[in-house]
């Protein structure tokens, strides 16, 4: 989701370009 942390994600930062 766009917005929202990303846990299984290195940085838990809002990747929304990780998470099109």
């Amino acid at each position: 989701k766009c917005g929202v942390s990303i846990p299984y994600k290195i940085s838990p930062s809002t990747d929304c370009s990780s998470v099109k």
